[in-house]
């Protein structure tokens, strides 16, 4: 609260980083010394006293939604952009391959369906993707995320567009072999090096994995066949409940179209930045 960061002082976050050995932590470290120079300045540098129990840790869980919402925010601006958001399934590192392929194929990048549709087809938006994003630790779901920035008078035909092609997705072999040779020519060229290789240790980590993901993607990528990505958006996208969110001038939102899609709540600045 406001009130909360006027009373907080300089020594109150200072304390924290002199405590902050004082709890179970990792050094990660990338240079030049050798294993045993490391270690001489570890044990003249870094002396542990006691180590406390970690505090307990605030679980944020994911909000389940019964029933869909439309979000919406007044701003005086000329677009009015636009979230349709749709938890599915829980993260399952098998995947990783398919869903690589699928986002390439259908919402991300200039050759996707969604972007050649939807932009340059239709002309309903100034920007369009859609991404089934994979968590970053395994104990969350994944989501449908697809984002557009419109015409304000463009706003019935955008969310109609959109929903169409998340629901039925278009089938075309040359789309497909242009995102599949997109995917692997990337990964032929990637390297992850130096203090990046420590990241990525960790980040498979938190994943529950104990190796490089991207050897997974990649044999998946080779061999999968387009009726196989068809399958996956049939079982995991194909009619996934989304809730919407929405900013744009409130003279220029049709909110007869929006109520057509959830309980159109608005939400205001004070519910958005809470101090």
């Amino acid at each position: 609260t406001n009130k909360e960061l006027e009373q907080l002082l300089a020594s109150d976050l200072t304390d924290i980083i002199h405590t902050i050995t004082d709890f179970p932590h990792r050094i990660t470290y990338y240079g030049n010394l050798s294993h045993s120079q490391l270690s001489q300045h570890m044990e003249k540098h870094h002396v542990i006293q006691s180590i406390q129990d970690k505090p307990s840790m605030i679980s944020f869980n994911e909000k389940i939604y019964p029933q869909p919402k439309v979000y919406w925010s007044h701003y005086d601006m000329v677009q009015t952009e636009m979230i349709l958001l749709a938890r599915s399934t829980p993260f399952d590192a098998t995947q990783a391959g398919v869903i690589r392929l699928f986002n390439e194929y259908f919402g991300r990048g200039m050759n996707s369906i969604v972007f050649q549709e939807i932009r340059e087809a239709q002309g309903l938006a100034y920007s369009v993707f859609s991404i089934y994003s994979q968590p970053n630790k395994k104990d969350f779901s994944n989501y449908l995320f697809s984002y557009v920035g419109i015409q304000a008078d463009k706003q019935r035909e955008a969310i109609h567009s959109m929903f169409n092609l998340i629901n039925n997705i278009p089938k075309s072999e040359q789309a497909f072999e242009i995102a599949k040779t997109s995917i692997l020519n990337k990964l032929e060229s990637e390297r992850i090096t130096k203090s990046k290789i420590i990241d990525a240790y960790f980040s498979a980590e938190d994943k529950g994995l104990k190796h490089d993901i991207r050897e997974d993607v990649y044999e998946t990528v080779k061999t999968l066949s387009l009726d196989e990505l068809m399958a996956f958006h049939q079982s995991y996208v194909k009619d996934l409940p989304h809730n919407i969110v929405l900013i744009g001038h409130r003279d220029k939102i049709d909110f007869d179209n929006l109520a057509k899609y959830g309980e159109v709540i608005e939400l205001k600045k004070g519910d958005i930045f809470r101090y």
